[in-house]
């Protein structure tokens, strides 16, 4: 979701790992995929008329411990907030995922297309249950993109484990004389391919090819759950941040750093990615410098609460009375969650399984990469970047706690957008409760990606 690998973190990151999670071993029959379709409609058409029970009933045992029929209630409400009236079904697909049918379900909504993906185990019983935006199929103008002239690309494989090879691509200019400067980029959380693609965006592609026309090159690779969602299940209840992130990231910026066609190694982390540089740079200890774009320097948990706050704020005048109830509940719970991970903070043990929709074991693997804990160490560059109409970051706070954090480095370099988004992208207006407009067909901004460029070529070897 790499969600993440995102509306409200606790309630993303828990539809994340139900998506995540979910995939098996065998082949279903053309029966099953039948059953399945018939079934996921009808789970569609409850979810319409607000019969939740109805669906709920139908998880799986696995499935209905990681969601409560109130958090299916709420997650559905969130998504459909911003979308305006109902139309029509657009489409439909199902396809095997081993023993499993993944039935997706195309909705046509005023203003978006919702795709509602319902993963079927041998039993019929929902394992697995998404809800994703799609640009609607009249306004797509996401044709294929080929490759800028000037600049090329190949193909390269990122391994922190034999066991999990990754594919990644290396974009550089054309004709250059080497060895040039390369920037290494890492995803926030989620299942997230090597472009970071969100709906019809792909943020990172956008910044690799324009990096490679100001002479710079840059390495982005899919992650670990994306290229082996099956293996997410097996540590669903175990997963750290290491398996998810750290450990390719560092395997990535090693496979670089042995190519001698690159002098200097630059790391840019988006989004938890961000979040994770001064831990990635303590470990490597040989960048020339690090950028964050989107991150912060707070705890997951702590971001994740600023966003609840503000999507109860958001929702206060648009729910009825029972349904604000509800959400109060879910609030109430989360709340409950985070006193129980300042206390985990401190050292103190913590019964609990999962906390905020996430297993225990990757808190405390967040507790142990956590930025503060590592920033003094780091003294190379620093380059902050920041949107301000980013809903998920706060520019007032995440962004502010780097300028003060950072404030007596004279290497540390701070850039805040007007009206860029959490994707360094011109906002559409949204608000926590509105990410619909991620689904909307845009680019990286050039004025970040110059900045970008001009940091890197700053601190470069000179020649």
């Amino acid at each position: 979701m790499k969600l993440c690998k995102k509306t409200s973190v606790w309630l993303v990151a828990m539809v994340f790992l139900i998506a995540l999670f979910s995939g098996c071993k065998a082949e279903i029959s053309e029966q099953q995929k039948e059953q399945s379709v018939s079934q996921a409609k009808g789970c569609f058409e409850s979810l319409q008329k607000g019969e939740f029970e109805n669906v709920y009933q139908q998880f799986s045992p696995k499935l209905a411990e990681t969601l409560s029929q109130e958090q299916l209630k709420q997650v559905w409400l969130q998504t459909i907030q911003p979308l305006g009236a109902y139309e029509q079904n657009a489409d439909c697909k199902v396809t095997a995922k081993g023993d499993a049918a993944v039935v997706s379900l195309y909705e046509n909504y005023e203003k978006q297309t919702l795709e509602v993906r319902l993963t079927f185990n041998q039993k019929q019983q929902i394992d697995g249950i998404y809800f994703t935006y799609q640009t609607k199929q009249e306004d797509d103008t996401n044709k294929t993109e080929t490759l800028p002239t000037g600049i090329k690309e190949e193909s390269v494989t990122v391994t922190a484990d034999e066991k999990y090879p990754l594919q990644g691509t290396l974009t550089m200019p054309e004709n250059t004389q080497y060895p040039i400067p390369v920037v290494v980029l890492i995803q926030g959380s989620g299942q997230s391919d090597r472009d970071e693609t969100i709906y019809s965006n792909k943020p990172f592609r956008d910044i690799a090819w324009g990096l490679a026309e100001r002479g710079i090159a840059s390495l982005r690779y899919d992650k670990r759950y994306y290229t082996y969602p099956q293996e997410a299940k097996k540590v669903s209840d175990t997963v750290t941040v290491q398996q998810e992130i750290t450990d390719d990231a560092l395997a990535a910026l090693k496979l670089v750093q042995q190519d001698s066609r690159f002098l200097d190694v630059f790391l840019l982390g988006h989004s938890q990615g961000g979040m994770l540089v001064p831990y990635l740079a303590a470990q490597n200890g040989k960048l020339a410098g690090a950028i964050s774009m989107a991150g912060s320097l707070r705890n997951l948990w702590e971001t994740s609460q600023d966003q609840n706050n503000a999507l109860t704020e958001s929702l206060q005048n648009t729910l009825p009375e029972n349904q604000k109830k509800q959400l109060e509940q879910q609030l109430k719970q989360a709340e409950q969650d985070i006193a129980l991970l300042e206390k985990m903070e401190q050292g103190e043990p913590v019964s609990q399984k999962t906390l905020l929709g996430l297993p225990v074991s990757y808190w405390k693997s967040l507790s142990d990469t956590n930025g503060m804990k590592f920033i003094d160490s780091v003294q190379i560059p620093l380059l902050i970047l920041q949107g301000e109409k980013d809903f998920q970051v706060s520019a007032k706070k995440d962004y502010a706690l780097w300028q003060q954090t950072l404030k007596d480095r004279k290497n540390a370099e701070f850039h805040l957008y007007e009206n860029l988004n959490h994707l360094m992208m011109p906002s559409q207006g949204g608000s926590i409760a509105d990410i619909s407009e991620y689904a909307k067909k845009s680019t990286v901004d050039s004025v970040v990606i110059d900045d970008i460029a001009a940091f890197v070529q700053k601190y470069q070897t000179k020649s």
